[in-house]
């Protein structure tokens, strides 16, 4: 499996910032939408982002 570990991205929505989490697909190929696996879930605040994905990417096994 080529994916990534999971990833924080901010979105801007009706002037708050949001964040999400994300898997590049193919790390071989340029970063876009079709090349992402969105988690589907937004937070308030990037340290709960960073959070989530710290939690995930260690159930999966994708701590460094």
């Amino acid at each position: 499996e080529k994916m990534t570990e999971w990833k924080v991205y901010m979105n801007p929505m009706a002037g708050e910032k949001k964040y999400s989490l994300y898997k590049t697909i193919d790390p071989d190929e340029p970063d876009h939408s079709g090349n992402r696996l969105n988690y589907g879930v937004w937070y308030k605040t990037e340290k709960e982002a960073e959070e989530r994905a710290k939690y995930l990417n260690a159930l999966e096994g994708n701590n460094d």
